[in-house]
């Protein structure tokens, strides 16, 4: 490996020093190596930013800081890691305990699986007060615990401090994990990827928190994440990772404005920004092919609530009066954050849910209130693409099997030597192997899974493809690639999509028309460029401010045919 080029030091010693760090697990001929001479330094009052998609070895990394793997583990720590002038690798549990929460913390991913369920949120926060700062009055703890979440933006924080996690949003529960993390003060906050799983703007929301606490509680930040772009407007330095090794260290102005290694190039070509040209017109698409001009879907005054609870009293509406259309070959991105009713709207349109009243019109069928005669006749020309492809593929199931599946039920082929050929076909058109076929899900990465789920969704030939969040789950360069598939095979196949998003970079990139949902309501809608480059509403606003900056010096090309094809992941 070359030498990694190390930012300046400066003259005061660092916080943190991490020196040819190498971790394994296991023992023997099953032991695995994770992590191989990585080497940063962290800064008193500085941020960090760790980069690197999954399996880069970034969070391996940050666990090896205070030794957090379980002993089943069997991990074995190489070189040095110094935490104010002592070393942690070498350090007695005891001494090291001290440290973990008081001198270092951690903000986890999923603060829903990190926090207990069962306990009331200003309890568990309380709770790292006593644990590192012994006995002392309930009150003061009760009142320390209310003023954080107070200084730390959250709204009703004396109902925040008797609320289960179950019972708040998702930037809620992540700004009460950032409270317990700041909680006794720590010289040094480890968020891993604490934003993953959030919309863009709740994204941005903790984003600017965490930039705030780094400054208020005069504590440095290691904040890791697979988004290089979010990463650099929030970092000081930046280390790339890839494959258990650093392949770029360096100030934040120089990894982004001038980035050496190729894999920090991808990454950055990768990122759907707002300032990418759009999307070629539908007409300039296809070769010979353009759009008849007819509404291939046409929703109107949609409505649809769900009912809750013992007495079955109704909720807000879901769906309230939502129109939109979609001609042959178009794109629509419908935009929005969780709970706008985006994936609801999907949802009717597919016929997995009724709505209450209004019209949806498939192909010149009504499909409100259709009979199953109807259904039959429309069912294979609607086909939907889910967010989790593990979730939405049958785990028993050889993926020959499941791509063909709908052949099957629809008795469009039964013979075994056709169907293997259609699965082949398939499975070759998303980039996949023939040989693929004979396996299971769990043997695939998550971007291939959502291949195999692509490749089911068009076994039937649907006219139109509904997409529910498709690639949030993905790495960004994973999820360069599945976009780019799906628009290659819309170009070849005339497909029309229903692309359902919060990514409203995204959606300037690959829509055509743009509509924009918050709480059920459709708030702007139009040609996408016009709505996302020239927004009349405060929300679309919101959400285009949410889109992190990309270096205004970068030099963006289109996707190299190497990310876009060559690894298959």
């Amino acid at each position: 490996m070359p030498e990694t080029k190390l930012p300046k030091p400066d003259l005061a010693p660092p916080l943190l020093s991490v020196r040819n760090l190498s971790v394994r697990f296991g023992q023997g001929n099953a032991e695995i190596g994770a992590v191989s001479d990585v080497s940063f330094t962290i800064a008193r009052s500085a941020t960090v930013g760790l980069v690197g998609e999954s399996g880069s070895g970034k969070s391996v990394t940050s666990l090896a800081i205070t030794r957090l793997f379980p002993k089943s583990a069997k991990a074995v720590i190489d070189g040095a890691i110094e935490f104010r002038g002592r070393d942690l690798v070498t350090m007695p549990e005891g001494d090291l305990r001290s440290i973990r929460g008081a001198g270092i913390s951690y903000v986890f991913q999923d603060p829903l699986s990190a926090l207990n369920p069962v306990r009331r949120c200003g309890e568990q926060v309380a709770e790292s007060i006593r644990i590192h700062e012994g006995n002392i009055d309930r009150g003061q703890v009760h009142a320390r615990v209310v003023q954080i979440f107070e200084r730390l933006g959250l709204p009703r924080s004396r109902a925040i401090y008797d609320s289960y996690p179950h019972e708040l949003s998702g930037g809620m529960r992540q700004r009460v994990m950032i409270a317990m993390a700041l909680a006794c003060k720590p010289a040094l906050l480890v968020a891993d990827e604490p934003t993953t799983a959030l919309d863009v703007i709740v994204q941005k929301q903790i984003v600017d928190l965490l930039r705030d606490a780094v400054r208020e509680f005069d504590t440095s930040l290691l904040f890791i994440s697979h988004d290089l772009a979010l990463v650099a407007s929030l970092a000081d330095e930046i280390v790339v990772m890839r494959d258990g090794k650093v392949v770029e260290y360096g100030m934040t102005d120089q990894v982004a404005r001038n980035p050496t290694d190729p894999y920090t190039q991808q990454l950055w070509k990768a990122i759907p920004t707002l300032q990418a040209p759009p999307r070629a017109p539908l007409g300039a698409r296809r070769p010979g092919g353009t759009s008849s001009g007819n509404d291939l879907l046409k929703v109107t005054d949609v409505r649809h609530s769900f009912v809750r609870g013992k007495g079955r009293t109704t909720a807000p509406f879901a769906l309230d009066d939502v129109s939109l259309s979609a001609r042959e070959g178009e794109t629509i991105c419908v935009i929005g954050e969780s709970g706008s009713g985006k994936s609801t709207l999907a949802r009717c349109v597919a016929g997995l849910i009724a709505p209450d009243s209004g019209s949806i019109l498939f192909n010149g069928h009504e499909l409100v209130g259709a009979t199953a005669k109807t259904w039959g006749t429309v069912r294979r020309d609607i086909q939907m693409v889910f967010q989790d492809p593990y979730a939405s593929l049958n785990p028993r199931m050889k993926v020959a099997d499941l791509v063909t599946e709908g052949l099957l039920i629809n008795r469009i082929s039964s013979a075994k030597a056709d169907l293997r050929h259609q699965a082949i076909e398939l499975l070759e058109m998303v980039g996949l192997k023939a040989s693929h076929g004979d396996r299971y899900p769990h043997q695939f990465s998550g971007g291939q899974r959502q291949r195999i789920a692509i490749a089911r969704a068009l076994a039937l030939r649907p006219k139109l493809l509904i997409c529910d969040e498709p690639v949030t789950s993905l790495d960004v360069s994973v999820r360069a690639q599945i976009v780019q598939l799906l628009m290659d095979i819309q170009n070849a196949e005339g497909l029309t999509y229903l692309f359902i998003t919060h990514d409203i970079a995204l959606a300037r990139q690959i829509a055509d028309r743009a509509v924009v949902m918050k709480q059920g309501r459709v708030v702007e809608a139009g040609e996408a460029t016009h709505v996302i480059d020239r927004p009349t509403q405060d929300y679309t606003k919101a959400l285009r401010a949410a889109v992190p900056d990309m270096p205004a010096a970068f030099e963006r090309h289109p996707l190299p045919q190497a990310l876009r094809h060559a690894s298959r992941p």
